[in-house]
């Protein structure tokens, strides 16, 4: 193998790095995106792992600066790896979902984006592993400016924008993003596939109120499967540039040689493929409201529980609820009970 196919190998491997929270190459440049690796013993991991050759991270995307206490998680996905098998599952955690988690004021349920404002990374990393019996001990959290970056860089991303409601929510979305980043990006003037940048592409994983959150969540995989697929058939010089463009929004516990050994185990795989997923799924869930606050209620957690370590493991999964997760579920279904609609 030449050494400029090698170069060419590497630089695709370490972009799924990135969508995983991190690159190696951009990582030796900047190694102030580090934090501290997280606290097994304060995080609830799941020591009985159906798979050890599946990889888990989580994600998180902040409306803000990347080191601003206070943060509430708007994006929570978990990145799953499968070494043996060559794919990437990405699962979004929807952002209202009701809960078991540590607050500041004592409260033990909430909506599980409040996690991260309470206790940063390391909490909402123990929120999703005690309610889903998760065995995640790795995040990277990115804030959403670094999106714009990392689209343009790499010349735009091509999305299928649905119907008509979809382009008028998207075109007043980048009306607001142009005012808030001081761009000049252009609005959509058709449905169909278009080649977004960086402004529109943000604007587009934005929108909220043009059906609802669960389709907002299949934007925002979207857009990350879009970047991923572009950085694929991009030249060197572009994935680069594309990848040293995050590190400023980027903070991860993952260490260089960890991140290192992730690229390695994708770069000799360049037919690696995505799929996604959400929780709480349609069939288990139900909302409604509780003192006036709209939540989503995992209805119920051990279902839902299940589906996810299905979705990640396989359908053949040898998984059963913890007592942890049994009680919690047993106290949201008492909780989705008293809603009102």
């Amino acid at each position: 193998m030449s050494k400029t196919k090698k170069i060419v190998l590497i630089v695709i491997a370490t972009i799924l790095v990135v969508l995983l929270g991190a690159a190696a190459y951009a990582y030796n440049l900047i190694g102030s995106t580090k934090d501290s690796e997280l606290n097994t013993e304060n995080i609830s991991v799941n020591e009985n792992v159906e798979d050890s050759s599946v990889i888990n991270i989580a994600i998180f995307g902040v409306d803000g600066r990347v080191g601003v206490e206070g943060n509430r998680s708007d994006v929570i996905m978990i990145a799953s790896l499968d070494t043996t098998k060559n794919t990437v599952k990405l699962t979004s955690v929807m952002r209202d979902t009701f809960c078991e988690g540590d607050t500041s004021d004592g409260t033990t349920f909430q909506k599980i984006n409040a996690a991260y404002a309470f206790g940063g990374a390391e909490l909402a990393v123990k929120t999703i592993n005690q309610n889903f019996d998760m065995n995640i001990s790795d995040y990277v959290t990115i804030s959403f400016e670094s999106m714009i970056s990392i689209v343009d860089a790499l010349g735009g991303v091509d999305v299928d924008i649905a119907n008509d409601t979809v382009l008028a929510y998207l075109n007043n979305a980048i009306a607001s993003s142009n005012s808030t980043y001081g761009r000049s990006d252009a609005q959509i003037d058709s449905t169909g596939v278009h080649t977004l940048n960086g402004g529109q592409a943000l604007s587009y994983a934005r929108i909220r109120y043009s059906d609802s959150d669960y389709q907002r969540t299949e934007r925002q995989r979207e857009i990350v499967q879009a970047i991923f697929n572009k950085a694929r058939t991009s030249d060197a010089v572009s994935v680069a540039d594309a990848i040293a463009q995050i590190f400023p929004y980027m903070k991860t516990s993952m260490s260089v040689s960890k991140i290192i050994g992730y690229a390695k185990l994708v770069m000799v795989s360049p037919d690696l493929s995505f799929s996604d997923f959400r929780v709480p799924t349609d069939e288990y869930s139900v909302s409604g409201y509780i003192d006036g606050v709209w939540y989503l209620f995992p209805n119920t957690l051990v279902d839902n529980a299940r589906a996810l370590h299905q979705y990640i493991y396989g359908d053949d999964v040898n998984y059963e609820p913890s007592e942890t997760v049994q009680s919690i579920s047993d106290q949201i279904t008492n909780y989705a009970n008293t809603r009102t609609e």
